[in-house]
């Protein structure tokens, strides 16, 4: 059973099965840079992040100035405080069958649960336009029963595969829908030959919806060409659709053009930010040094001959400098637009989402802050919902897989992100609603308990009427 565990980087290569797709291609940068952010390694890439007149011309300088740098990883603590707000709660709704509950922890074949396999899709989709999650079965000859499965092993599985594995895809319509009819997936492959080296070669996997049936095929980095396989749900059944789940930022639907990376935004201003940073400490370290200037009457030979061991600066040396000798000493000022900048980058980078500068320090009215709360999560709304909605499709083809009923799986991941608390205004203003049986007193209490004035979109008129009836009745068979 393969499994992709990292992203990586097709190289450009002719062959029709290695062809990317042009929003691959488009976006790719956009994607490396994002990934250079999050996982902090800027530095590694040089001038590509931080150019300089002086990197060829004068490498020793360069690498000083690259040392001096400093790289302040707001995009990564960004991701990581957005992702651990998302699975602060267990998702709010796990709904699966039988046979699928039993792999709850181990969704994918190499024990990831259910929840991590959603935590690397939902960290995926800040840093990416897209990511997939393939829903497979492990191939076993002789399987024909339930028992035969059981005793060798056999069993649905989940596979992520990150934005630069699936390097191509197709749609048509079919009976007025977009479908998916083709994608390759390009997976990294172990081809030592022995249990001591490591040794990696790619392989793609084909999918294809052809003559309404889907099959897979596997080429290797040669061309060579492997079986069609026909996978085949419960019952010997054939699959009439490719049971890949592809989410979006934005919204599922098939698209001709996919969005950039949601954490892109902020990536460029904590890459402005560096270089700033960059450029301000290296104006420190040149202006932080004092310059020596010497007037004297003396020649040239005879101040050397006076001072054999050069000049030196430092309260326990001396120097002769004859007739009318003296020092001078001078040192420029810090620039301080260098060091303005740097402190709006800071403000714009707290504006985009990175809370980790400064935010705690600021007093804001409860009101700002729920506006504020809306405007930085609408985005992660998006993402946990379209997450949900893939992982819920998953576990579904699983259950189709294992001969379940694929309706009676549900799932979806809380998005009660935020810490709220009701204000004594709204407490009062939502007791009032009561009052006036505009809503039920458990609508109240749920308020109370999610810190939102809000009533879920699922609760009907008919739903808050009746609770609201029910309370009048009980209330006069009490009196």
């Amino acid at each position: 059973m393969l499994r992709l565990v990292s992203a990586f980087t097709v190289d450009d290569m002719s062959a029709n099965y290695k062809t990317r797709h042009d929003e691959y291609n488009r976006l790719l940068p956009a994607v490396k840079k994002v990934r250079s952010c999050v996982d902090g390694t800027v530095k590694d890439y040089r001038g590509t992040y931080l150019p300089a007149p002086f990197e060829l011309s004068d490498p020793d300088r360069y690498d000083s100035y690259l040392e001096r740098a400093y790289y302040l990883n707001a995009t990564g603590q960004a991701e990581k405080q957005t992702v651990g707000m998302v699975f602060r709660r267990p998702a709010s709704v796990l709904e699966l069958t039988p046979s699928i509950e039993q792999y709850q922890d181990n969704a994918d074949g190499t024990g990831q649960s259910i929840q991590q396999v959603s935590k690397k899709l939902v960290s995926e989709l800040e840093q990416t336009p897209q990511v997939a999650v393939l829903t497979d079965y492990t191939r076993t000859d002789g399987v024909e029963t339930k028992a035969d499965e059981m005793e060798q092993g056999a069993r649905p599985y989940l596979a992520v595969y990150p934005f630069e594995s699936l390097i191509n895809w197709d749609y048509k319509t079919v009976n007025g829908r977009k479908v998916l009819v083709m994608a390759v997936l390009a997976e990294m492959v172990d081809t030592s030959d022995d249990e001591f080296t490591h040794n990696y070669d790619y392989q793609y996997r084909v999918l294809r919806l052809q003559g309404g049936q889907y099959t897979q095929q596997i080429y290797d980095a040669n061309g060579e060409a492997g079986e069609k396989l026909t996978p085949l749900a419960s019952g010997g059944v054939a699959l009439d659709y490719i049971p890949l789940r592809i989410a979006y930022p934005t919204d599922n639907a098939p698209k001709d053009k996919i969005p950039r990376p949601p954490l892109e935004p902020l990536a460029n201003v904590n890459l402005a930010h560096y270089q700033v940073t960059a450029d301000h400490m290296e104006n420190l370290f040149i202006h932080g040094q004092v310059t020596l200037g010497i007037s004297t009457k003396l020649d040239f030979a005879q101040f050397s001959e006076a001072n054999k061991n050069g000049i030196q600066v430092g309260a326990r040396t001396g120097h002769f400098l004859g007739e009318g000798g003296q020092f001078v000493t001078a040192t420029a000022p810090e620039s301080s637009s260098l060091s303005n900048a740097r402190k709006d980058l800071e403000q714009e980078m707290v504006y985009l989402g990175a809370k980790l500068i400064q935010r705690g320090g600021q007093a804001q009215t409860a009101q700002a802050s729920r506006i504020d709360a809306d405007a930085e999560t609408s985005v992660l709304d998006g993402i946990v919902k379209n997450v949900s909605e893939a992982m819920e499709l998953a576990l579904q083809d699983m259950a189709r897989f294992a001969g379940d009923n694929p309706d009676d799986v549900k799932y979806q991941l809380s998005t009660d992100f935020i810490d709220a608390s009701i204000t004594a205004q709204d407490a009062a203003a939502i007791t009032g609603l009561v009052e006036k049986q505009i809503i039920a007193a458990d609508d109240a209490r749920d308020m109370i308990r999610r810190g939102r004035v809000d009533i879920p979109q699922s609760r009907t008129n008919e739903d808050i009427q009746g609770d609201i009836a029910n309370g009048l009745i009980d209330n006069l068979n009490e009196d």
